[in-house]
């Protein structure tokens, strides 16, 4: 994530069917930096009046949170185009894997922290809706194998 090797190159079509994320890349949280932005965001909860309800995470926790999940959304490319007519598929997207409207790839996100409800409701909306959990590494095969093949089947069509 972040890398600059990627930036400019094209991973169309068969070059690249798969993109994987172990982790999740949160910034080190001891950075004066981050130290600082996250206390600023706790003063403006706290200015505005919002009070914080029991078990709730104060606004520098989400701040951080947010910072981690926008780098995998830019990582995984998820910026959807308009859907201008019905047709569209709504994976049509820019990213480093799916280049154009009938590019396809597969993301593979390994982390049990992506089986949060928090974290999954913050990935881009399209791609909630085709989160599958897997338990086990065979259960992620199997579901890797039939997403393929049914992608495989639509383009022999």
């Amino acid at each position: 994530m972040g890398a600059k090797l990627s930036e400019g190159l094209n991973f169309s079509d068969d070059l690249a069917r798969a993109v994987v994320v172990i982790g999740l890349p949160f910034a080190n949280k001891n950075s004066p930096e981050l130290q600082e932005q996250m206390h600023y965001a706790n003063q403006m909860q706290e200015n505005i009046g919002n009070k914080r309800p029991p078990g709730r995470r104060d606004a520098g926790f989400e701040l951080y949170e947010n910072m981690c999940m926008n780098a995998v959304n830019q990582t995984i490319g998820l910026s959807p185009l308009v859907h201008l007519q019905a047709g569209i598929d709504r994976n049509c997207l820019l990213g480093r894997a799916i280049r154009h409207c009938s590019d396809w790839a597969s993301l593979v996100l390994i982390d049990h922290r992506y089986t949060s409800k928090n974290i999954q409701s913050k990935l881009s909306l399209w791609i909630q809706n085709s989160v599958v959990v897997c338990g086990t590494f065979g259960q992620a095969v199997k579901q890797l194998g039939l997403f393929y093949q049914e992608k495989k089947q639509r383009e022999q069509q």
